[in-house]
């Protein structure tokens, strides 16, 4: 769309749009267009931090859809980028991504305290190789 429109077909490609399906777990508009422009209401406004702004209700919405998508599965974290100008609003992300984490990680601990049929256990250690040995 944008090789055409914007740059009046100059702007070429070397991976063929069949080959870059849409991601799984977000309702595109028009599945064969691979970007999408989301309303996110008349009220939410932008604000300023310093030199550079930032708008929470879209904020959210980035994170929504970030989780919709993960939760599909296809892809990972480190699939997905998120882009926008503004340091403040990287910021906002940044944050609401690690408070959407602690709830998760909290969701998680909650858990082990009752009594299941089934637990997983996860271990994470910085120690060196072999140290569970």
């Amino acid at each position: 769309f944008s090789a055409n429109f914007i740059y009046d077909g100059k702007l070429k490609t070397g991976i063929a749009s069949e080959d870059r399906p849409p991601v799984p777990g977000f309702e595109w508009p028009r599945k064969k267009v691979p970007i999408a422009f989301i309303e996110i209401g008349k009220y939410a406004r932008e604000s300023v931090e310093g030199e550079s702004k930032m708008n929470a209700k879209e904020g959210k919405r980035i994170i929504s859809l970030l989780e919709s998508v993960l939760e599909v599965g296809e892809c990972s974290l480190s699939d997905v980028g998120v882009v926008t100008p503004y340091v403040a609003q990287v910021r906002a992300l940044r944050q609401s991504w690690r408070q959407r984490c602690q709830a998760k990680a909290a969701e998680m601990a909650s858990l082990s305290s009752k009594e299941k049929r089934k637990r997983m256990r996860c271990g994470i250690t910085s120690e060196p190789e072999g140290w569970w040995s």
